[in-house]
């Protein structure tokens, strides 16, 4: 069922929105380190892992635990680390993605360690047999690979996204939708798809369109849910536009009885 804008501007709905699965941007909540084609996730919440955990987690995100890949990199990391740290009463400790391995060191995507990439404690490497490594204090220190350390994990950039299932996105047709159970206008819905790096849901196929009549009836109570479909005004004739700009002629819309109704 598909409500236009005009319709029910002032009602209070749930919201769906939608975002591509496929982009050469840092999935939202993550940071971009300038000049770079790295993002970043830090856990500096109370979530804590153990380092094969933390392994597992960024492998879940198409990314690995941090390694340094050059000393400007270091440079910026650590600054982030600071300011988090500083933010908290109580030290933190995060995973460095570092074994020591054949009387070397090397990082877990096997490239080399260079000696000015690790920031040591004392200014000299300290390993042992089956110890993982954690920045705390801007220094690098081994670890009890069984104790529990924030994680900060690492993806390129460029590597196409996949839906963040563990944050309740679903893939259908190369996108990503998600349903927000909380009731908003149509201003605040959309608002609040944009804060998601999305945008209020389109629909293209009948796929798509069961995905949001499953939404209304899912919500507790059921209720209707916003598209992104829109009235504008276009060559001085009112025309129902969705959000992304693409024209109602292109997609298949399942309107209710006596729907759309008259624009002017």
């Amino acid at each position: 069922m598909v409500h236009s804008t005009k319709q029910l501007l002032v009602a209070a709905l749930v919201a769906v929105c939608l975002k591509t699965a496929s982009s050469q941007v840092c999935p939202f909540g993550w940071l971009e380190r300038p000049g770079s084609d790295t993002c970043y996730l830090l856990s500096a919440d109370s979530t804590k892992y153990k380092f094969p955990e933390a392994v597992a987690k960024c492998g879940a995100y198409q990314g690995q635990v941090l390694i340094f890949n050059s000393t400007a990199e270091q440079t910026w990391v650590l600054k982030q680390l600071q300011s988090i740290s500083s933010a908290y009463s109580a030290a933190r400790a995060w995973w460095l993605g570092l074994q020591y391995a054949n009387n070397k060191y090397q990082w877990l995507d096997g490239a080399q360690v260079q000696n000015d990439q690790i920031p040591w404690v004392g200014g000299k490497p300290s390993h042992a047999a089956g110890q993982c490594y954690v920045i705390q204090n801007q220094k690098v220190v081994s670890s009890d690979c069984a104790a529990w350390n924030n994680v900060m994990c690492t993806r390129p950039k460029s590597l196409p996204l996949s839906c963040e299932v563990d944050n309740l996105w679903t893939y259908i047709n190369g996108s990503c939708f998600k349903t927000f159970n909380d009731s908003r206008s149509w201003e605040d819905a959309k608002s609040l798809c944009e804060l998601q790096d999305a945008h209020l849901a389109t629909v293209t196929t009948f796929m798509e369109h069961s995905y949001l009549w499953d939404a209304a009836r899912n919500t507790v109570p059921p209720s209707k849910v916003w598209t992104g479909l829109t009235v504008q005004l276009q060559a001085g004739q009112l025309a129902l536009v969705w959000v992304d700009g693409t024209g109602l002629d292109t997609s298949p819309v399942y309107w209710n009885d006596s729907q759309p109704g008259q624009l002017g």
